[in-house]
């Protein structure tokens, strides 16, 4: 698993087996997790519910602590668990809420101006250009090297799961690329970061994410405008020129394409407000 999966996965533990710890004021150890009843595991979802835990969340930590009590099964300490039988909260199904193809062009090809540094500016725009243009994950394209981008007309991506894909590499995201790299104050180590930060060491995602609150700041755009959104703007815009699933599923690394399948609910999403805003008679209704 990813590192941020195991983090979060940690995370969740930690907060489960503290919770219980105030819970029934006791330390906890693995015979009273093995042991806790359905009354109890559901005053830990109240627990999380008063909390404000969103429900996405929430869902994420029962699949983490399944995973938990799976491996104590395997381990053959406990035969079954209430845990089990529980439902996580059903969430809402949210559709991505893509750039439209202008907003996503105007981004990626301004936002090295709000920089007072030029090749911060010039970096945050090769990095934002490289996003849109082949649907990466923001950690993915942080967890670039130098020497990842010599491999000609394409980039081999390590995306979850340790999975390697493909994805094209256009010859203008390598151009802005190798004008970052000239203007970088840092050695080009064939195995150094791709993207740095201030003192040279690799771009944290949170300075990314800023970079972008800047310049949506600046630009009016809506708070929806994060890295991960020109990912999601990416599969769109390519969902609306060629309805090609397959390959847009090859391309963000889905190992399912149901997964993939929200892009034709965006889709039709945007074919519905283009009908109502255009077409004479849904302007009668």
């Amino acid at each position: 698993m990813s590192l941020h999966t195991l983090d979060a996965y940690e995370s969740d533990f930690v907060q489960f087996v503290t919770f219980y710890q105030t819970h029934l004021s006791k330390n906890i150890n693995l015979e009273i997790l093995t042991k806790l009843t359905r009354s109890e595991l559901r005053s830990w979802l109240s627990n999380r519910h008063l909390q404000s835990y969103h429900m996405r969340s929430t869902a994420r930590a029962m699949s983490s602590l399944k995973s938990f009590f799976r491996f104590l099964q395997k381990q053959k300490i406990i035969d079954d668990h209430p845990i089990f039988e529980m439902q996580p909260p059903k969430r809402k199904r949210t559709l991505p809420r893509p750039l439209s193809v202008d907003q996503a062009l105007d981004l990626v090809n301004s936002i090295d101006q709000i920089s007072d540094s030029v090749w911060i500016g010039l970096r945050d725009k090769a990095l934002f250009m490289l996003i849109y243009s082949a649907g990466l994950r923001i950690s993915e394209a942080l967890s670039l090297n130098i020497q990842d981008c010599h491999g000609g007309d394409y980039l081999t991506i390590k995306g979850k799961g340790g999975k390697f894909r493909k994805v094209p590499f256009l010859e203008n995201v390598k151009q802005q690329i190798q004008i970052y790299l000239e203007k970088m104050p840092f050695g080009e180590e064939k195995t150094s970061p791709l993207f740095v930060g201030m003192r040279g060491k690799r771009l944290q995602r949170a300075v990314a994410e800023k970079q972008m609150r800047q310049y949506r700041h600046l630009s009016g755009l809506p708070d929806s405008a994060t890295p991960h959104a020109l990912r999601h703007s990416c599969a769109s815009h390519l969902m609306n020129a060629t309805g090609d699933l397959r390959a847009i599923q090859e391309l963000l690394g889905h190992a399912s394409l149901s997964t993939t399948q929200i892009y034709t609910e965006v889709d039709k999403d945007y074919l519905m407000k283009a009908y109502e805003s255009a077409h004479p008679r849904a302007k009668e209704r």
